[in-house]
């Protein structure tokens, strides 16, 4: 667990599309050293942002996915004895779920890598299943970055945060199913109330 005082600046960090694939996604996480959770009791989901890279790929998969993470959510939170609110002014605490894409990019050299970090039926993996020693390969994918953050209303700061990211291929769309099983995931490692 990396644990280091997040000051009082919000990081705005996201958690739509992020996958749960076959192997355990890592899971990240900051925590400010003073969270005491018995000083909570209540909470509110802030409206997923629809202003971000993955929306612009993905024009529905915020109005597919809110109602699924709202479940999540409330159900992650009330097992762990917060309560529900109305609004975000009344709630101790804010929880916000948000993600982005970023373009990214490997050169393999085809001798020097383990194909244990490829996924099967990937670009990649059908990249180098025609694999010549020495020969190089550019790998274009996608990073999906799925980010819950929850912020102390009273103090106005972040108190905690996670996030996981996952390759994905350049047309696949994350599974609003999946990102809201992830989302019930990072939210598990939210301290509980009792």
């Amino acid at each position: 667990m990396n644990t280091r005082n997040l000051g009082s600046v919000g990081l705005v960090i996201w958690v739509l599309g992020v996958g749960g694939c076959a192997t355990a996604t890592k899971v990240d996480f900051e925590v400010d050293p003073n969270l005491d959770p018995l000083r909570y009791q209540s909470y509110y989901m802030l409206p997923i942002p629809t202003e971000s890279s993955l929306e612009h790929r993905f024009p529905d998969l915020v109005k597919t996915l809110a109602p699924l993470a709202e479940r999540s959510v409330d159900a992650v939170m009330i097992a762990k004895g917060y309560a529900p609110a109305a609004s975000a002014e009344a709630a101790d605490l804010v929880i916000l779920i948000h993600g982005e894409l970023t373009p990214k990019s490997q050169v393999l050299l085809d001798q020097s890598f383990h194909p244990s970090n490829v996924r099967p039926g990937s670009t990649m993996d059908s990249a180098l299943n025609s694999r010549n020693p020495g020969v190089t390969h550019r790998y274009d994918y996608d990073a999906g970055t799925l980010f819950i953050e929850v912020h102390d209303v009273a103090a106005d700061r972040m108190v905690w945060v996670a996030w996981t990211e996952r390759e994905l291929e350049k047309l696949e769309r994350p599974p609003a199913e999946r990102v809201a099983g992830n989302i019930t995931r990072l939210l598990e490692g939210f301290p509980a109330r009792e």
